[in-house]
């Protein structure tokens, strides 16, 4: 608070424009939950991760650590087993 200084014009329409990215992306998942069932669209979900790292890179340069790479592959693998496991679950 001592040190407090507004944000710049700059930084404001960058924070609106990443307000607005996130409500699209909230709303339009939300769409496809009632067009689907979720065990379906749940997999999807998890994109974000990938999304956020590539961006991550290209945008800062940042480059994850092995840790990052056990978590996204954790993450990942088992929401492709949940989703198999659903599947399968189902069919039977």
């Amino acid at each position: 608070m001592m040190n407090f200084a507004p944000m710049t014009i700059m930084q404001t329409v960058i924070l609106i424009m990443a307000g607005v990215a996130a409500e699209g992306g909230q709303f339009f998942i939300t769409m496809a939950y009632s067009h689907a069932p979720a065990k379906e669209i749940s997999i999807y979900d998890y994109s974000q991760i990938i999304f956020a790292t590539v961006l991550s890179f290209f945008v800062r340069g940042q480059i994850p650590d092995h840790l990052s790479f056990i978590g996204y592959g954790i993450i990942i693998g088992a929401s492709g087993i949940m989703f198999i496991y659903n599947n399968k679950r189902v069919s039977n």
